[in-house]
């Protein structure tokens, strides 16, 4: 008689418990060691709000921005699932950012940076773009060395606003960029400097946003910098995600008007910050 070829029973075969389409939050609120797992690949914000509504895709794709791996990342979830054994080298078990000396997947780098600060407003046309640029002004002025990454991809106007029109020069290791320097020698980095015309729309979707952030914070030779202004689009959606979770921000500068409405959005920004753990340095009105 031949030997049975049978395949083996659907109950034997290995079976994925967690999937990307579940939220971050049902997994560690399943398996609470998972958040250190989550914050090796840079999602950091494991048990913040957002968490409870967003899939691990959506996660690694929009914080990650393309960076991290979505298969490594569930593989190693699956693993922890099955075995309750976690991977080496994590994070800490209370860890919500990036230690100091730790590099966690997903982070983007800027070594000669020494400081990251946002600016950032809930409601467009609050003069949000004007004071992250007298911002990067006045700390120039105060002999700080200080440069601009105009993060607002689809509406972008620090250029104009600094009177650049250079383009950047790809630099001598032919994988970065040099940005173009302001009359008052301050390094400015945006979309518009990569356009063929500065009246060309950018339509792009959440994802390619948050890449082009990064970057052009991680792929931009800003040199030595005491301070980085991040001029940020308003709202609270995929470009103040990115730059919350995946650069190393020091502090935000949210911006409103006196107007009931726009303390009513801006409102939204702080407890976007605050609950992704970041520190706000100020509200300017």
């Amino acid at each position: 008689m031949r030997a049975s070829t049978a395949p083996r029973s659907l109950e034997a075969l290995p079976v994925a418990q967690i999937t990307p389409e579940m939220t971050i939050s049902s997994v560690v609120d399943r398996w609470p060691d998972s958040a250190r797992i989550f914050a090796r690949y840079g999602l950091s914000c494991a048990s913040c709000a957002i968490s409870k509504s967003e899939t691990i895709r959506a996660g690694a794709t929009g914080h990650g921005g393309g960076r991290v791996s979505l298969e490594d990342l569930m593989r190693d979830l699956n693993s922890f699932a099955e075995s309750g054994k976690l991977p080496d080298n994590l994070p800490a078990a209370n860890a919500t950012a990036a230690p100091g000396g730790m590099k966690m997947r997903g982070m983007a780098e800027q070594k000669g940076v020494k400081h990251v600060i946002a600016v950032m407003s809930g409601k467009g046309g609050v003069g949000k773009s004007l004071v992250a640029g007298l911002l990067a002004v006045g700390l120039k002025r105060r002999g700080f060395r200080v440069g601009v990454l105009d993060g607002d991809i689809t509406g972008p106007s620090i250029p104009r606003m600094f009177g650049v029109r250079e383009k950047p020069p790809v630099a001598a290791d032919g994988k970065s960029l040099v940005p173009p320097l302001s009359r008052g020698g301050i390094p400015i980095m945006s979309m518009n400097l990569l356009l063929p015309d500065e009246g060309d729309a950018v339509i792009w979707r959440g994802p390619m946003v948050s890449g082009a952030i990064r970057q052009f914070f991680s792929d931009v030779q800003w040199g030595e910098l005491d301070y980085l202004i991040v001029d940020l689009p308003p709202g609270t959606s995929d470009a103040p995600l990115t730059v919350m979770q995946a650069l190393p921000i020091s502090g935000v500068v949210l911006v409103t008007t006196p107007q009931a409405l726009a303390a009513m959005v801006v409102t939204k920004a702080v407890k976007l910050v605050k609950q992704l753990g970041g520190d706000i340095l100020g509200i300017v009105e």
